[in-house]
């Protein structure tokens, strides 16, 4: 009888500590939320600011449109905004000169 009064009492200590385990732990990642909320709110808060926008995203008035792509290549696209400057020299064209025909 002595043997299992001890072992239940054993159990609940053991229960006790993993559930003062588990506490702790709820308490460090509602600290945690705290801290990413705070960081979050100061993130946003940052790129709200008319400094935080920088190259491709930012122009004042009257300047010319960023000729890059977004990585700060030179954009390929041509002056009319197409996206190139026209087939090149000697490439097939599409119509070949063969007569229509239909699929």
């Amino acid at each position: 009888m002595r043997d299992r009064r001890r072992k239940i009492q054993r159990i609940l200590q053991v229960q006790r500590q993993l559930h003062e385990a588990a506490e702790w732990k709820l308490a460090d990642l509602s600290r945690l939320g705290l801290e990413i909320e705070a960081a979050k709110i100061s993130l946003i808060e940052a790129l709200n600011e008319d400094d935080a926008l920088q190259g491709p995203l930012h122009r004042h008035d009257g300047e010319a449109p960023d000729q890059t792509d977004g990585r700060g290549r030179p954009s390929q696209r041509g002056e009319d905004g197409t996206g190139g400057a026209g087939p090149r020299r000697g490439a097939p064209r599409e119509d070949d000169g063969a007569p229509f025909r239909q699929a």
